[in-house]
């Protein structure tokens, strides 16, 4: 069986997969792997979810100090 994604689904941004037997044999030893996105745990994904926050706002509040008005001579 096989996993196919399709992109464009009316669910939005989130694709939707349809599993489906293979049209040809695979050669014996092959393995057929899915996508590597698709290979993280719910707990890998939480964590990138985590750094992905931290690092916007991080730059979040990088941004919001540098658009402060200069306050020391010289500037």
């Amino acid at each position: 069986m096989a996993v196919t994604g399709d992109e464009t689904a009316a669910t939005g941004d989130m694709p939707t997969y349809q599993i489906r037997a293979p049209t040809t044999a695979l050669p014996q030893g092959v393995v057929m792997a899915a996508s590597p996105g698709s290979l993280h745990s719910p707990q890998q994904l939480a964590e990138e979810a985590t750094r992905k926050r931290e690092l916007r706002l991080m730059k979040n509040s990088l941004v919001s100090i540098s658009s402060l008005p200069c306050t020391s001579s010289p500037c």
